[in-house]
């Protein structure tokens, strides 16, 4: 749900999320939001062992200004290395 709720919430930032004339843009704007909220719940894990990372990351996703972020420094025309996925806070993906 917190994935979900996340990558919708990225979407919103956009005047027009899904672009009428351009479907190619509407979809590489949803596989961005997607790889970001998908990068972020790698950090996901089970509460009773590890609470304040879950917290964090389910915050993250679902409150606040880090979807923003994330997609303010998310281009329309070209893709992040894998490394930026989730910002420098949740990502945990190397370029090599």
């Amino acid at each position: 749900g917190a994935v979900v709720i996340g990558a919708a919430r990225f979407l919103s930032g956009y005047q027009e999320p899904f672009s009428t004339f351009d479907e190619t843009l509407s979809v590489h704007r949803m596989v961005e939001a997607l790889k970001h909220a998908y990068s972020i719940r790698m950090s996901l894990s089970d509460p009773e062992f590890f609470a304040n990372e879950t917290a964090a990351a389910v915050h993250d996703l679902m409150t606040g200004d880090f979807m923003e972020h994330l997609r303010q420094i998310t281009d329309d025309d070209d893709v992040l290395p894998m490394s930026s996925y989730g910002g420098s806070k949740w990502g945990l993906l190397t370029d090599d």
